[in-house]
């Protein structure tokens, strides 16, 4: 048997993207079971020494660990594959969540690979950058819908080879019929998008009450989960001065903030001479990285995604998109 279903009853014990000895199958779990609730892991058999870096977690679980275990042949698979909603479906949802009309001119949004040969979609992962890590997690996870923020097709292809990784993303979505869906600056429009509140792809916010910059720095740091940010103080002011409203765009703001009066710029990066610009009119300025202003937002996505399809799909988010720039 290639195959494995077990149902987890200790929630608590699962690590994200664990390996674990289990009747002799080495399995691979890829999330916690969500919110408390108990949940089937479909898990490949494998072979540690060869398909996984030794890097990764191994622990040793008693069987006492799951309530069922029940091993699934290739009729069982197929059933299991048969499952989940039409891609139109799908598609249906996102386009009622957020329409691809709403993107600037300029993007390139809505389904951009659709396999030939159409599957149910059962498996969704959720990313803000297609990289060649996260299309093997996608592979590893069966996945059968991929919705990248960022369109990895955004300049043309003149080709299908594999001399770019642009190219051999989107031939290996072809080659295993994984449909690709990017919504970019569709997102950034509607009330529950990218931003946080309010309608169009930028915020001013006005705060109940002051606080120094130096707690909005704590406080970004907190919501977004980064160890740092790059923090540009307003002329002849200190970490010590307050604040009261915040002009905030996710991602490259410097065309969107640009001219706009606040005590706070928040975005993920702009311009060295738009900071200094930005400074010697009296605002501060933090740049948290282009990816990791808006990655946080495919969190509560996931679960409004889940609930949009009736809780008929699996929806994960990606454990290997990450922003490539870290301060060290």
């Amino acid at each position: 048997m290639n195959f494995v279903s077990l149902k987890v009853l200790h929630s608590k014990t699962l690590l994200k993207n664990c390996f674990f000895s289990f009747l002799n199958f080495d399995i691979k779990f890829y999330r916690q079971v969500h919110k408390g609730r108990p949940n089937i892991f479909l898990a490949k058999r494998c072979c540690k020494s060869t398909l996984f870096p030794r890097s990764r977690c191994y622990q040793h679980l008693p069987n006492s660990f799951f309530s069922t275990v029940s091993y699934l042949g290739a009729a069982e698979m197929a059933n299991k594959s048969s499952e989940g909603l039409a891609l139109k479906h799908v598609l249906s949802k996102l386009h009622a969540f957020a329409s691809p009309a709403l993107a600037e001119s300029w993007d390139n949004v809505g389904l951009l690979v659709e396999p030939v040969t159409p599957r149910p979609i059962s498996n969704i992962l959720l990313t803000n950058d297609l990289t060649e890590a996260v299309m093997q997690e996608a592979l590893e996870l069966s996945t059968d819908l991929i919705i990248s923020y960022h369109p990895p097709i955004f300049v043309p292809l003149k080709s299908l080879t594999t001399k770019t990784w642009k190219e051999r993303l989107i031939a290996t979505c072809l080659e295993n019929r994984v449909a690709l869906y990017s919504p970019h600056t569709s997102w950034d429009v509607v009330k529950d998008g990218i931003p946080v509140a309010g309608h169009g792809t930028g915020r001013l916010c006005v705060l109940k009450k002051p606080i120094s910059i130096l707690e909005a720095v704590d406080r970004v740091k907190k919501h977004i989960s980064i160890p740092y940010v790059r923090l540009a103080l307003a002329s002849n002011k200190d970490q010590d001065s307050l604040i009261t409203t915040v002009a905030l765009c996710p991602g490259s703001g410097t065309s969107v903030l640009k001219g706009v009066k606040a005590d706070l710029w928040l975005t993920g990066e702009m311009f060295h001479h738009d900071v200094l610009d930005a400074v010697h009119k009296g605002t501060h300025v933090i740049l948290c990285n282009h990816s990791d202003s808006e990655r946080g937002f495919l969190t509560s996505f996931a679960d409004t995604l889940t609930k949009l399809l009736d809780d008929k799909v699996c929806v994960r988010l990606s454990l290997s998109d990450c922003d490539p720039l870290k301060t060290v």
